[in-house]
């Protein structure tokens, strides 16, 4: 691993020689989150199980699809399936073989990601115990994960705000309690005191009936269980799975939850620090939110704070992840610093 000398020389800080610039800061997560958490979460381990749980005939298919597209990004699988259902439509073939691919592609990663999460005795609870406690210096959280990993750490936190150690708990909205078994979402929050939790592109656990959403509580069992019952009834989890970036929009301005998410990361003029996201081009909608000028704001635009994977890559595989960011947000009026991962969590 580079030491922190040789960091600095690629403009990437530890991330305690920035933290005073970013005080009470909003924190972003990405998928990156996830991985440092377990690494069953790398999409390849999540590609290779999500094979195993299919008809051979299926399974051949997607195998395929993996050799073919040189990729296991079911993002892009999904968004190349919905341009070979427009051109099958235009050269007037038969679109049903594409659409079901496409209902196995997004189902099997659903159904996936709850077999790879950890049962509870798997849990990294000394790690979410840890991150708890660092999530202590930040505001409101926003996420693009779709895993129960931040709700386990919602959770603890609460305990901790019961037992008096933290004054500031996280709220999601989810605090309607007109249903058993679960929780409604409601676009109001009574009490001034809560940091707020977004779940931008959905999660397992957050389900839609009859327009109204709701998250699933975990009535006595593992979080997963309670997921896998309603799945197994035929209800899917709000999960925003589509490929490009226009899709992810078109499904959250379709949902209620989603869209007050959204809205909420577009008006917010907090600095935001953001770990583990790579913000490639399927989520320009998340740069547009991240970019958009504040009027209050000296600079028109919240200061970042990004960070950047080490371990045991190179200069020139570091300093490239840095020019990304760089370029995505060519001319950005905000400050923006780069920061090792490993040195905030």
């Amino acid at each position: 691993m580079l030491t922190p000398a040789q960091l600095l020389d690629l403009n990437i800080h530890e991330w305690g020689t920035i933290e005073a610039d970013f005080v009470h800061a909003d924190l972003f997560l990405g998928n990156g989150f996830s991985i440092a958490l377990d690494n069953r979460f790398t999409y390849t381990s999540i590609y290779d199980k999500f094979l195993t749980n299919l008809e051979p005939a299926d399974r051949d298919k997607f195998a395929e699809f993996k050799q073919t597209f040189a990729t296991t990004n079911f993002e892009f699988l999904l968004e190349s399936l919905k341009n070979a259902y427009k051109i099958n439509r235009i050269l007037g073939l038969n679109t049903t073989e594409v659409t079901e691919i496409g209902i196995k592609l997004k189902n099997g990663l659903i159904k996936t990601i709850q077999e790879i999460h950890p049962e509870p005795d798997e849990e990294p609870w000394d790690d979410l115990g840890r991150i708890s406690r660092v999530m202590d210096q930040f505001n409101n959280l926003y996420t693009l994960n779709y895993d129960t990993f931040l709700y386990n750490i919602i959770m603890l936190n609460k305990d901790r705000y019961s037992d008096g150690e933290i004054e500031h708990p996280f709220q999601d909205y989810y605090w309607g309690k007109q249903h058993v078994g679960w929780l409604e979402f409601m676009n109001y929050q009574n009490y001034d005191f809560y940091r707020h939790v977004y779940y931008l592109h959905g999660a397992l656990f957050l389900f839609r009936n009859g327009g109204a959403n709701f998250k699933i509580k975990k009535r006595g069992r593992n979080l997963i269980e309670a997921i896998t019952q309603e799945v197994r009834t035929k209800q899917f989890p709000i999960f925003v799975a589509e490929g490009n970036d226009a899709d992810k929009m078109k499904t959250i301005n379709s949902d209620r939850y989603l869209r007050f998410c959204y809205d909420k990361l577009v008006a917010a003029n907090n600095k935001i620090v953001i770990y583990g996201a790579s913000l490639g081009d399927s989520d320009n909608h998340i740069l547009t939110a991240l970019k958009t000028r504040k009027p209050n704001l000296a600079a028109t635009q919240r200061d970042l704070a990004i960070s950047i994977y080490i371990g045991e890559r190179t200069a020139n595989d570091i300093r490239g992840d840095r020019l990304h960011f760089e370029a995505k947000f060519n001319g950005y009026l905000g400050d923006i610093k780069f920061f090792a991962s490993h040195t905030l969590m």
